[in-house]
């Protein structure tokens, strides 16, 4: 009976992570770029009282799977169809997105909506003081009046990289290093979240009846053990 209890115990606390997850998922549906985390359940085993007893541990992993592109027409808003992520500059280094809505800052440096500077290859981006029809290459190339100004960095990973989100919509990675990203950049178009509320809602509310199931279950067994006990009181 207290392998039961204890069960249902950790699958409430595990399926309470994964609810955790889904509503974040959720609260980002309209985040540009975003994207949605899945949740990984990995098991490990204890001694309990003598028993050995599996737990399940919850990790949470960035999904890759691409977002649609959105057209918007903006000039500086960038998508990247396939593998890859932008660079952005920050105080502690370089972080990555795959939000491309951008826009020159007063200094005429290519920034993000965070006022980061846009990584290039060879350095940062600089519009022409004299202006221009602005045109991005898939390869990411910029011109300004039909000129080259730079070239966007764009970055991919190994499978093996872990990359851990910060907030803002930008990623770090906790280990390994970029290597030049395949994916080619779509000019007037965005890429929104990855997350497809009507899916994500199914799964919050399958979740929400598991985690009811086993709350039901739990209360039983200790109501049945508050009997054994009592009749061994007697």
């Amino acid at each position: 009976m207290l392998r039961g209890i204890y069960a249902n115990a950790q699958a409430m606390t595990a399926l309470m992570a994964k609810q955790d997850v889904q509503s974040n998922n959720l609260a980002n549906v309209n985040t540009t770029g975003f994207k949605k985390d899945r949740i990984i359940f990995e098991e490990f085993s204890e001694v309990l009282r003598g028993q050995q007893m599996s737990t399940p541990i919850a990790r949470t992993s960035i999904d890759p799977s691409p977002g649609p592109s959105v057209r918007t027409e903006n000039p500086l808003d960038l998508a990247i169809d396939g593998k890859g992520f932008f660079s952005v500059q920050t105080a502690e280094g370089p972080r990555y997105t795959r939000n491309g809505s951008f826009q020159w800052n007063e200094k005429g440096l290519l920034v993000d909506g965070g006022g980061r500077i846009v990584l290039g290859k060879g350095g940062n981006i600089q519009r022409k003081p004299e202006g221009g029809a602005i045109t991005v290459a898939p390869s990411g190339i910029i011109s300004m009046g039909g000129e080259p100004i730079g070239q966007l960095s764009v970055v991919e990973f190994s499978k093996d990289v872990r990359l851990r989100k910060i907030g803002d919509g930008l990623l770090e990675k906790t280990s390994g290093e970029p290597k030049p990203g395949t994916g080619r950049v779509a000019q007037g178009f965005l890429e929104s979240s990855s997350v497809n509320s009507v899916q994500e809602m199914a799964d919050m509310i399958n979740t929400l009846r598991l985690f009811e199931a086993n709350q039901r279950s739990l209360r039983y067994q200790d109501e049945a053990l508050g009997r054994a006990i009592s009749e061994l009181g007697r």
